[in-house]
């Protein structure tokens, strides 16, 4: 019996001492910076400005496009953020018009998605650069229309002695650039 007891005692012993032992490895993590950017759409865009009813009256300026949506995904180093910057690449404004866009809410998406600087309320003119939203760190707006920020498109008459008829086409880029 005090065999057994010996026993069962350096048994537990030697238990005890063994679940008490850990071992160490080192996992790198690696990720890399992401920046991607795409226009979703649901038709193309015309902006028709309206002839007016009667002779005296100013040209019909309420034209506006909501069919495209701005995605993008992004992931940035500590300390550094992005903006999206919105320009006319290819084409040009007929003169006598401001092109304008602003941007709706976010719609789904996560993360920091940035702080609007062109809204619908106040837009941006079309032109040379300019940033339509800011301080975008780790983030992503989702997939196709319906997702990210809704963009709005105005045309607006600055100078009625500079215009004519006519069709002009215009290519606007956004480029997700870090600040």
């Amino acid at each position: 019996m005090k065999n057994l007891v010996l026993t069962l005692l350096f048994t537990l012993f030697f238990l005890k001492n063994q679940a008490q032992t850990s071992g160490n490895v080192s996992v790198s993590l690696t990720f890399s910076s992401v920046a991607r950017i795409s226009i979703a759409s649901s038709g193309s865009s015309t902006l028709t400005l309206g002839s007016p009813s009667t002779a005296g009256s100013s040209i019909t300026t309420t034209v506006s496009d909501e069919t495209k949506w701005l995605n993008f995904t992004s992931a940035v180093a500590n300390g550094v953020s992005r903006r999206i910057e919105a320009s006319v690449s290819a084409g040009t404004v007929p003169s006598g018009l401001q092109l304008r866009v602003g941007l709706n809410a976010a719609v789904g998406g996560g993360g920091t998605l940035g702080t609007l600087v062109a809204t619908v309320a106040s837009p941006v003119t079309l032109g040379t650069a300019a940033t339509v939203l800011n301080n975008i760190t780790g983030a992503y707006t989702g997939v196709g229309v319906g997702n990210g920020f809704k963009l709005t498109y105005t045309v607006n008459v600055s100078n009625y002695g500079l215009l004519r008829s006519g069709t002009n086409v215009v290519q606007i880029t956004y480029t997700l650039i870090d600040n």
